[in-house]
């Protein structure tokens, strides 16, 4: 079924909403180690501190999202978007003036406790899906591309703009931007929030009212029971499920409060959904301490931020393409199957990203981008493919009245991967690099870190 325009429209406003985000979270990826840098640290010394930069948005976000998740159930989706979006327009702004380590751990973290948009989106996305008789795949495919999507752009602005007097002349109001090198990337995203935030509370309906609660669950059960052919749940757990599912929405409804199975949630699904998330950010930490450092060492690509900016930029067609396929692929071969086959393609593509120094040669030139490219574009055409499976995934395990909360648990589940993720990547990173030892235990040993993870995904 073919939503109406009005639909449509809405559609567009929520995917802007998800869209800023990963954006928050990735642009300060390119310059992050300069920035390090500027503190006044050296060699193993910025990969560690990066990371904990990086870490403290989601830590923060990880223990914020489910509140402001029960917080959407009381008030609507509509304002807490609103408050998410301009609380991260400013804290933007702070780091992108930060003259010191703390000042930016700090300001990270208001990030993060602000930004708690992704599982309200994730919500309206379902709400919307089912109240205009959209394919979920469809949906969920471009939840899933706008996260990709902005794990892209986000660095690429970040990459693009960063230090602009040194690159571009540019040095703003009382020299602004050249006593903060970092603040014009940062404030590019503070206005895009801004304008976001304008037109969500002109144009975007609340959806929590959109559709009878009757109607939601009468679709979930329907969706629950046919969608997947590849179903979660064994048989005998599914009539468990069920015969549970009418006492405790009853007790709830009794209680006011949010009806919440844990049952509903496979342990191993949560499992493999942190391993995900943590390699898929373990890579958005490491590229670009390995694309910064020396390639005639032959540790890394010897780029710049502009360079590592130019080098995302081909994940946006991979991701477009992406995001055709996905619903065809979808229907042929469900959720899981897809989820689990973007490990195989990780467990490919990472060992190569670390080969590339050797492959190139010491000159670099055009040789390393012909055999970055293809990589770049698969890495994020798996990515996108199983990020919308995820998606999927979670929001059919939980019903409706659930599902506000459970996404946002499942949010926070996301971001306790993604606040392990830098840490972990910056603090292999700094100990491949200084410790001499011998392949694979120098900065090999972070492709390794990966494909470990991805074995979790594949036999889950």
């Amino acid at each position: 079924m073919r939503p109406s325009l009005h639909a449509r429209r809405n559609f567009f406003f929520i995917s802007c909403v998800v869209l800023a985000e990963p954006v928050s979270s990735t642009v300060l990826l390119p310059f992050i180690y300069f920035m390090v840098k500027g503190f006044g640290y050296s060699g193993g010394e910025i990969g560690f501190r990066a990371g904990i930069i990086t870490s403290s948005f989601f830590v923060v976000q990880m223990f914020s999202n489910p509140i402001w998740s029960l917080l959407s159930d009381r008030v609507g989706r509509k304002p807490c978007l609103v408050l998410g979006l301009l609380g991260t327009a400013v804290s933007m702004v702070a780091f992108g003036m930060s003259p010191n380590l703390t000042w930016a751990i700090a300001s990270r973290s208001m990030c993060g406790l602000m930004n708690g948009n992704s599982p309200i989106a994730r919500t309206v996305v379902g709400e919307l899906s089912e109240a205009t008789g959209m394919d979920k795949a469809k949906a969920f495919s471009l939840f899933g591309f706008c996260l990709a999507a902005g794990w892209t752009i986000g660095p690429l602005i970040g990459g693009t703009l960063a230090d602009p007097t040194n690159h571009f002349g540019l040095q703003g109001p009382y020299n602004v931007l050249k006593t903060y090198p970092w603040l014009l990337p940062c404030l590019f995203i503070a206005v895009y929030n801004v304008v976001v935030v304008t037109l969500t509370c002109i144009y975007m309906d609340e959806t929590s009212s959109l559709t009878s609660t009757k109607a939601i669950q009468e679709n979930h059960d329907r969706v629950r029971t046919h969608c997947e052919t590849d179903p979660l749940l064994s048989e005998h757990d599914q009539a468990t499920r069920e015969s549970s599912h009418t006492s405790n929405d009853s007790q709830a409804e009794e209680m006011d409060v949010p009806r919440i199975n844990f049952r509903r949630i496979q342990g191993l699904s949560m499992l493999t959904a942190i391993c995900y998330f943590i390699h898929i950010i373990c890579f958005d930490e490491l590229f670009p301490l390995f694309a910064a450092s020396s390639l005639e060492v032959g540790i890394g690509l010897s780029f710049n931020p502009r360079d590592i900016a130019r080098a995302l930029l081909f994940a946006g067609p991979a991701m477009f393409g992406s995001l055709l396929v996905f619903s065809t692929l979808h229907r042929r071969y469900g959720s899981r199957t897809l989820y689990r086959s973007t490990a195989v393609v990780f467990t490919i593509v990472y060992p190569l990203f670390s080969m590339l120094p050797h492959l190139a040669g010491s000159t670099g030139g055009s040789s390393l981008w012909i055999l970055l490219t293809p990589l770049v574009m698969l890495r994020y055409a798996a990515m996108v493919i199983g990020l919308a499976s995820i998606q999927i995934i979670f929001n059919d395990v939980a019903a409706p009245s659930e599902r506000a909360f459970l996404n946002g648990l499942a949010q926070s589940v996301g971001s306790f991967a993604r606040a392990i993720g830098p840490t972990l990547g910056g603090t292999v990173w700094s100990w491949s690099v200084s410790n001499g030892l011998p392949a694979p235990l120098e900065f090999h040993a972070t492709v390794g870190t990966r494909i470990s993870l991805n074995y979790t995904i594949f036999y889950s």
